[in-house]
């Protein structure tokens, strides 16, 4: 069914672009995975911008947010990272960590800022550490299976 309506919303289309910004943490990983695999298969869909965050950053929300969560409580946090939806048929374009990103902005305090410039970047292509990023995917493979 979801398939069947990527395809009808992208009628016409040759160049798609999804954009999922603060959704995927609130789904299980079966559900991503599924999407994954739908939007790969819609030959318009040519890229795909995210929002992702490492276990480790989505624990110290759980831990520092607990009971306001309740109701939307967060489920999806790759433990390969970047590399999840490169399992799945997409490949990462671009890979912007989130502070930085808040840094460029000027989205955090001075101090952070200054922090900013002697600390090294988190990877999300390596599992393990705290990391967020804004990653762009393209379509990289055919559909599998």
């Amino acid at each position: 069914m979801r398939r069947a309506f990527l395809q009808n919303v992208t009628l016409g289309s040759r160049h798609a672009v999804v954009i999922t910004e603060g959704l995927l943490i609130y789904l299980n990983e079966q559900t991503v995975v599924e999407l994954a695999n739908d939007l790969r298969e819609v030959p318009a869909f040519k890229r795909w911008l995210m929002d992702l965050c490492s276990p480790n950053i989505v624990a110290r929300m759980k831990r520092t947010y607990g009971p306001a969560l309740a109701s939307a409580p967060m489920k999806f946090a790759p433990v390969n990272g970047a590399g999840f939806f490169e399992e799945h048929g997409w490949r990462a374009s671009s890979i912007r960590p989130l502070f930085y990103e808040a840094i460029k902005h000027r989205r955090v305090p001075l101090w952070m800022r200054i922090a900013g410039r002697i600390l090294p970047a988190a990877n999300p292509r390596k599992p393990r550490g705290p990391w967020a990023a804004v990653i762009g995917y393209e379509r990289s493979a055919p559909a599998v299976g």
